[in-house]
């Protein structure tokens, strides 16, 4: 029988390699791809930047309160009289009167209290440069005025001069009595002149002298993350937040430290307070979601997501915001949204390979795959970068899977990420997945040999191996090959495996026992289409036509637009001589697959030359 000997055992062959690689990347019904913590997750999220607080977010002094720690011992009464007047005009807030009677002051009786006083109503009224001209005035009258050098510094460092700043800083630091207010601006300036060390010296004096000093506890965590002194960053956040357990910022930055740590459920706990202390914050919401994210609790980051959205519409020009939420929703099984939102990322950045990686990960993921447009988009990728081992490997599974199979394409693309990555056993199970697909099954075979030799217990090698052998009919190594498969097999690559000893115990004539595995695959999962096909495969080699046009009946029925098992039923009618449901087949073919239609037609061809020869 011409469809026998050139088709049937060598589809079944080629069927169970299509199959286990379509699981090696869990493509074909919505499977989680092995890759998505590694190139879909991480690959993707980078180290989260810990906020540096607001500069006194919690109310520290800037400008020091008008009365100085010393008071002028040679001021007249009236001059006494006049400087506490103009305090009074300060504290009620009206600071051009204010302005007023401290000038006044200093004409009288030049003094550095009124000198201060002016400097302080001037920074009141937004004339820093003024402010800056009265300080000068009250260090030339006392020099060791720290408030006075402590407000030039501060303005310096709103006005972006840190050298002048600093100098101010360092002056005021080393006048007593210690300040923690000094010192903690002090390491602001420091840490913008990228003196992070001293920075850290005058944050933690700060703290020495207040042990309460919440914005230095923030500030000094921030820089311990960059340093990667995270279990310091850690303990200070957790102390802010004792301090002030209602200030959701320290929940958000230890957050970002935890989850710079790679402690991602830790991470979730302090996002999750902050989310709760600021149910507006959209920043926290996207941080909540990376980290949900990072888990592959895709559902949940998609709730955070999508909060994020709604507060924060401009999100949506996010390239990173729009990648995470378009893979979440690949993998809650939202493939058309899941590709509109990865789409939009590629808009944003149409150079960046990431989206169309996803993209093409989806489309081969998806309930039904769809392998042409999966190649279109991940041929893309590899253009913009041939670098990226995943994506050839994805590539390869496309081929290899397409229908007609590209077996030749699909050893190109192994063949490149095998030279990323020579010693790598997932590689190479895929190099040998394109040979035996193009029925190369001896080099196929060193391959995957070369595979389970690097990793032993590569259970889907071990199955490939297994299925090579038997196409070279060395049973002899092919059978432990599969028994070792079946003992390396996981609760979800169980019934693939039996289904793949299944075919090994066909190929060797061992029907029986073909039969009885994969009755009881079924049995346990009756939708497996892959097992209805490997029975049809099998009792068409026992030419027990009707149980085999039973099986790919049901196969089609399962999986309607299965080429393969429309082109196999096909066959099996014709052979049976049944021509007009074989004829049927073909019609659906034309508009499923018109190359399979056509290697339909030539099976017909042959059946026909075949008899007509008999006659003859």
């Amino acid at each position: 029988m011409a469809f026998l000997n050139s088709v049937g055992a060598a589809f079944l062959t080629a069927l169970l390699i299509s199959s286990v690689n379509a699981f090696q990347s869990g493509g074909g019904g919505g499977g989680v791809f092995a890759y998505v913590n590694e190139s879909a997750g991480r690959v993707i999220t980078k180290p989260r930047a810990v906020a540096k607080p607001s500069v006194c977010s919690t109310g520290c002094r800037q400008q020091r309160s008008v009365a100085p720690v010393g008071r002028s011992k040679d001021l007249t009464a009236s001059a006494r009289q006049l400087l506490d007047s103009a305090a009074k005009l300060f504290e009620a807030g009206k600071y051009p009167e204010a302005a007023a009677a401290f000038e006044k002051s200093a004409r009288l009786k030049p003094n550095y209290e009124a000198f201060v006083g002016l400097g302080e109503s001037q920074y009141q009224l937004k004339k820093p440069e003024d402010a800056l001209k009265a300080y000068s005035q009250a260090v030339k009258l006392n020099p060791r005025l720290d408030e006075a050098y402590y407000n030039i510094g501060v303005i310096r460092y709103e006005q972006k001069a840190y050298p002048d700043a600093v100098e101010a800083f360092k002056t005021a630091v080393a006048n007593p009595p210690a300040d923690a207010d000094e010192n903690y601006y002090y390491g602001l300036t420091l840490n913008e002149l990228k003196r992070k060390d001293d920075a850290i010296t005058a944050f933690r004096e700060a703290i020495r002298i207040d042990s309460q000093y919440y914005d230095a506890y923030t500030q000094l965590a921030a820089l311990y993350d960059t340093a990667n002194r995270r279990k310091e960053a850690t303990d200070l956040l957790l102390h802010a937040t004792r301090i002030k357990p209602d200030k959701g910022e320290a929940f958000l930055s230890l957050g970002d430290v935890l989850y710079n740590d790679g402690k991602y459920e830790q991470a979730i706990a302090a996002y999750e307070s902050a989310v709760r202390l600021m149910p507006n914050n959209g920043s926290a919401h996207v941080a909540l979601g990376d980290a949900r994210y990072i888990l592959v609790r895709s559902a949940e980051a998609i709730d955070s997501y999508e909060k994020a959205l709604r507060l924060k519409p401009d999100l949506n020009k996010n390239w990173g915001v729009a990648v995470r939420y378009g893979n979440s929703l690949r993998l809650v099984g939202k493939t058309k949204e899941g590709i509109q939102w990865l789409e939009t990322a590629l808009r944003l950045d149409p150079k960046e390979d990431t989206p169309l990686y996803l993209i093409g990960m989806a489309y081969l993921d998806a309930e039904r795959p769809d392998y042409p447009a999966a190649i279109k988009v991940l041929a893309k990728a590899t253009e913009l970068n041939p670098n990226r081992k995943e994506t050839l490997l994805l590539l390869t599974n496309a081929y290899i899977n397409s229908s007609p199979r590209m077996p030749t394409e699909a050893l190109r693309a192994a063949r490149r990420a095998e030279q990323l990555a020579p010693n790598d056993a997932e590689v190479l199970f895929y190099v040998g997945s394109a040979l035996a697909t193009g029925q190369m099954f001896e080099p196929a075979s060193d391959i995957f040999r070369k595979a389970v030799a690097l990793k032993p217990a590569y259970g889907l090698a071990h199955m490939q191996l297994c299925t090579v052998l038997f196409a070279l009919e060395n049973y002899k190594d092919g059978m432990p090959a599969c028994r070792r498969a079946m003992e390396l097999s996981e609760p979800n690559t169980r019934n693939l495996t039996r289904a793949s000893l299944a075919n090994m115990y066909a190929l060797g004539k061992q029907y029986d026992q073909a039969v009885a595995e994969l009755n009881a695959v079924i049995a346990e999962e009756p939708g497996f289409v892959y097992a209805r096909q490997a029975l049809g495969t099998t009792y068409l080699l026992m030419k027990k036509y009707d149980r085999s046009i039973a099986a790919f009946r049901e196969a089609v029925r399962l999986d309607p637009e299965n080429a393969e098992a429309h082109l196999q039923l096909g066959a099996v009618y014709w052979e049976a001589g049944k021509k007009a449901e074989a004829n049927q087949q073909y019609a659906i073919l034309l508009n499923l697959n018109p190359k399979y239609a056509e290697q339909l037609k030539m099976v017909f061809a042959s059946e026909d030359e075949k008899k007509q020869k008999k006659k003859d």
